[in-house]
């Protein structure tokens, strides 16, 4: 991502992170937050990618996912999809193919600008299946 947060940043980040775990355990049982700090403070990158997944109105948290159940991982967790993301495709195709209305980005395109990864479809439905249970 390249992006240096101030220490002002980082610190408010890792605070807004933090409360947001604890008020969700659902989502991540068998994690603990100080192996949550260890790796943020261990990954600068990490930080400037949730810093830019928190800029564009998601909530990023610590999930427990079936696909990486042995590493700590980031989904982004917001409610709703935030305003600038709602009018999207999928991905360059998709955007380049529609005859009117073409919106300005793609989703695809839009997690690579931030450095993440779209969730596959079983990563999807665990989240959709945990989020009914916090």
């Amino acid at each position: 991502m390249g992006t240096t947060l101030s220490s002002a940043q980082r610190e408010a980040l890792i605070a807004t992170l933090q409360t947001r775990f604890h008020n969700t355990p659902a989502l991540h049982q068998a994690i603990r937050w100080e192996d949550v700090l260890v790796k943020l403070q261990a990954t600068p990158d990490t930080l400037a990618i949730l810093y830019a997944m928190e800029a564009t109105g998601g909530e990023p948290s610590v999930v427990h996912d079936p696909e990486h159940a042995n590493d700590i991982v980031f989904m982004d967790c917001v409610k709703e999809s935030p305003a600038n993301r709602r009018s999207l495709c999928y991905d360059e195709d998709a955007r380049r193919s529609r005859k009117a209305n073409a919106p300005a980005d793609s989703a695809v395109h839009m997690a690579q600008t931030i450095g993440i990864q779209l969730l596959s479809e079983t990563q999807y439905r665990a989240l959709q299946r945990m989020g009914t249970s916090i």
